[in-house]
């Protein structure tokens, strides 16, 4: 009974998703129902939404700094890829740091780097945590100043190019 109700959870919002016009996407299976979903009031908040054009998805995401100055627009391009390289550079600080640790502890196998590690595996103290995320901000803080530069460079090749 229980499956049984989990597909009927799982299948009534895909036939309302695919009940849309009689279009090229519209399943032959569901070419009878969507009529009844497209006019259906109570079904009215499942129907798709259209997507917005190229024009509409530009205006609506550069509106927020539109006014700004450019240095404004870099540092926040500046930010998101500081935050967003933040996870990938934690993750390979530590890996690199467990295999350093391992190493300066004669390969034991208390020490090996996460993926490998044992139930027993020996905890990092927190000066190691410390350094682990200063390593960390500082790669990520490398990437973001090496993109910046490199859009600068561009920006800098384009504006030339126009004269």
């Amino acid at each position: 009974m229980r499956r049984i109700c989990c597909l009927l959870f799982l299948l009534i919002p895909a036939l309302v998703c695919f009940a849309q016009n009689h279009s090229e996407y519209t399943p032959f299976i569901f070419s009878d129902l969507s009529e009844s979903f497209n006019y259906s009031p109570r079904l009215e908040m499942f129907r798709p939404v259209p997507l917005a054009s190229e024009s509409e998805q530009s205006q609506s995401s550069i509106s927020i700094f539109a006014n700004s100055p450019q240095w404004v627009k870099d540092l926040r391009r500046g930010e998101i890829v500081f935050f967003g390289t933040l996870p990938f550079t934690v993750f390979f600080t530590r890996t690199i740091m467990d295999i350093i640790r391992m190493g300066q502890n004669n390969w034991d196998q208390r020490y090996a780097p996460w993926p490998f590690q044992s139930a027993g595996a020996a905890a990092i103290n927190g000066t190691d945590v410390f350094w682990m995320f200063a390593f960390a901000c500082s790669a990520s803080l490398t990437v973001s100043v090496i993109d910046h530069q490199i859009v600068k460079n561009k920006r800098k090749a384009a504006s030339a190019a126009d004269y």
